[in-house]
Formats: C-alpha cells, structure tokens, sequence
C-alpha cells in the first residue's frame, strides 16, 4: 500500500489502551507523539488523559508491524504490555487532564527483538503556534481518531475515523480554560483521542504528488464530553465518554489545546534523563 493522503499515514499514530483497574477495566486511545531532543534525536511518548491511567494496574496495546522497506505489515500486530511496579511510568499535567508516557525504551525492546513496530508518531511541528490559532475560523472541520465503544479494526489493528467541526471558536478559551468544543459523534473509548485540523487534499492534479503541501495540525485531545442524563434529567460533563448508561450523549465534546503538550518538555527531559540515562545534547 503506498501512503498517498494525510488521513492514510494518521491511520498509524493512535493505540488502543486496554487498561486494567482494581475497580474496573477500560477501554480508550493513546496516540504517539514525539519531542525533539534535538534537530537529529526524539523522545517518543504515548499521550492519553490523566483519569485514563489513573490507579491503573496494567495497560496492553498494539501495534502494527513494520517491513525491511518500513512499510506496515497488517494481521500480524505486536503486543506491548506495562506492568505498574510503582515506577513513575506515566508524568501527569498538573493542570489539564493528560498524561504522557516514555516509550523509547520500549520500542527499541521491540526492534532488538526484531519486532520492528510500524507508527508514525505526531511531532511537535504539528502543534500550532502563536498568532496561528487567530487565524483559524470559528467554524473548522476536524478529525478525531481513536475508539468510540472499543471499534477497532481487529484484522488490521486499525482506528475508528470522526469527522466533525468545531463549535465554539478554537482560539479562544471555552470557560476560561485551556479547551475548546466540537461537535462529534465519539463515546466511551474515545477518551485519549487526537483532533486534528485535517487538509486532505494536499496534493496537485499531476502525476506527481507535492508532499510538501501537507497541512495536518494537531488541535487538541479529547478529554470528556456533554451528555443528558435521563435520571437526573440534566445536562452533565465528563460522563458520557465513561460507562455511565444514564448518559446518552449530545455529541458536544471538551477538547484539550495541543499546545499544553509543549508543558511537559521540561519534566519530560529531566524524566528521561533521570530513569534512562538519557545524555542533553
């Protein structure tokens, strides 16, 4: 298969988190996003939502398998399981629901195995910067992609494609906080999910494709959702992306800024350093 569109190389960079609790087991997305160390190094992570991992006991996830010309092998995907052993694995914002995870190491397990994983992780050049975020409309077409009620391509351990718009301006602060909102069709699962501002058709009428058109920004991270609660009889947050079924949602759903990844570069760095014996450049 050649990658010829956005969407087809984002078909890569999300997992699905099985997370098994003490109370509970869930189900959410996790996606791949990489700091640079600098111009020739990154730290991959996997980024998700604090209540996600929150008391979390072990977490599995797949991912494809890449061949010796770094193409993705599909059916034959390989397992990652982390144990919690009381490490610090996961680093938390302080402020806003994410949580990023260090998977270099792992990773690189994998490939000393000769278990090549295939994903193509976001970068930070994907975040958008400065006066950028005026730029945008209050009306924007968005992408979400993850695992709303646990879909998943089992065959070909693929996610679940959204498209929606955002409904209130991204630029500004929905409630004073870092977020915005979009209107969706996601559920439970979907918790964790990147949205992206997605133009797809980067490409000329030519024979040739111009791939340094390509305009992918990562907006945001799903984190919760507006539902109606048929018991209370009353709109309410945060629930109708958890198993709660007196919630039907409304498809209105709060989405973290991207921008708030860029905060954990500092602890991120001092973190690495500190458990892999990372050398600064």
């Amino acid at each position: 298969m050649m990658t010829i569109r956005l969407s087809e190389k984002m078909m890569y960079t999300t997992v699905k988190l099985k997370v098994e609790k003490s109370s509970a087991n869930e189900i959410a997305t996790g996606f791949i996003f990489k700091y640079f160390r600098n111009k020739k190094d990154n730290l991959p992570v996997i980024v998700t939502n604090s209540h996600v991992v929150k008391d979390w006991k072990r977490i599995t996830f797949l991912l494809n398998r890449g061949d010796k010309n770094n193409r993705p092998i599909h059916g034959d995907p390989i397992s990652f399981t982390i144990q919690n052993e009381g490490g610090r694995i996961w680093l938390f914002h302080s402020s806003v629901d994410l949580a990023i995870m260090p998977c270099g190491l792992l990773l690189q397990q994998s490939i000393d195995k000769r278990n090549v994983p295939f994903y193509t992780g976001i970068d930070s050049t994907t975040v958008p910067c400065g006066k950028e975020w005026e730029k945008y409309h209050a009306l924007e077409d968005v992408l979400v992609i993850g695992y709303p009620n646990g879909l998943i391509d089992e065959i070909n351990n693929l996610p679940i494609f959204v498209k929606g718009n955002t409904c209130t301006h991204p630029y500004f602060n929905y409630y004073g906080r870092e977020e915005f909102l979009i209107n969706a069709n996601v559920y439970p699962g979907s918790s964790g999910s990147p949205v992206f501002l997605l133009d797809d058709n980067f490409y000329e009428k030519s024979s040739k494709y111009q791939h340094g058109r390509d305009k992918a920004r990562l907006l945001g991270i799903l984190y919760a959702g507006y539902g109606y609660n048929i018991k209370k009889n009353s709109q309410i947050c945060n629930n109708v992306l958890s198993s709660d079924t007196n919630c039907i949602p409304i498809n209105i759903c709060n989405v973290i800024k991207s921008n708030k990844l860029i905060d954990f570069e500092p602890i991120l760095r001092r973190a690495m350093i500190r458990q892999l014996g990372i050398q600064e450049s």
